[in-house]
């Protein structure tokens, strides 16, 4: 190569499929002219730290079966189409279940 061309890191990085931190690095040790905008190739940033993710990203409730919609706690027995719950109010399992009942429900022995 003549002495007064200068290569850049990113010519020399696609032409021979390494990074431009490589380019750089290899150029120096072979002697190339490097050209002054790519001085920011020397340095290879340090790696970002990762961020773990939980394998739950969501609690989960004590008591999976009530729940409150509407400001009224309801067993879900499913949901519609659009994504709402449906069930018996907590007035509605009163009539049925007993007072035992609905405490185990709630997360309660009853006491």
């Amino acid at each position: 190569m003549s002495a007064g061309r200068q290569v850049r890191a990113g010519d020399y990085a696609a032409r021979y499929g390494v990074d431009r931190y490589t380019a750089h690095q290899e150029m120096v040790m072979l002697q190339v002219p490097i050209a002054l905008g790519d001085r920011r190739c020397a340095v290879r940033p340090a790696p970002r730290a990762r961020v773990r993710r939980s394998k739950s990203p969501e609690p989960v409730p004590e008591t999976p079966d009530l729940i409150e919609w509407g400001g009224h706690l309801m067993f879900v027995v499913g949901c519609t189409s659009g994504g709402a719950p449906y069930g018996p109010s907590e007035e509605e399992m009163e009539m049925f279940l007993d007072p035992a009942d609905i405490g185990l429900l709630r997360g309660s022995r009853g006491d």
